[in-house]
């Protein structure tokens, strides 16, 4: 996702990694319109250090830098996520309870429910997949 104060966008795409590099061809959707454009994304990877490239759009090019960080290098605990979360998205307030075995009950001001889970993926490294 890339948000300027302008618009936000997401960007899909398919990687080809060579040695330390990665290559996409994407497509570039701006949130709240039905624009999408052609998109590509050249990047660098330091083992352990960095993820640096560029994301390139018709002629204009946006840099993006990301740092490393130890805490990804464990595996994910559902007690890490479990608790209260809230957000407030366009007319109401969202507010979600995780639970220890992952199941996740949410409501919103205007009346919905939100019945899910949340599950570690099954990596060495940190990260959830919610369903």
């Amino acid at each position: 996702m890339i948000s300027n104060t302008n618009s936000i966008r997401v960007i899909k795409g398919s990687f080809a990694v060579q040695g330390n590099a990665y290559l996409a061809s994407a497509k570039s959707f701006t949130l709240g319109t039905t624009t999408s454009t052609s998109t590509s994304l050249t990047a660098t990877v330091v083992e352990k250090t960095s993820l640096s490239g560029v994301i390139s759009t018709d002629s204009l090019g946006e840099n993006f830098s990301l740092a490393y960080q130890s805490r990804y290098d464990t595996a994910a605990a559902l007690v890490d996520f479990a608790g209260a979360w809230s957000a407030t998205l366009g007319p109401g307030t969202v507010n979600w309870s995780i639970g220890n075995s992952g199941a996740i009950t949410g409501t919103r001001t205007t009346g919905c429910t939100t019945p899910g889970s949340c599950n570690c993926a099954r990596s060495k490294r940190r990260w959830w997949m919610l369903l």
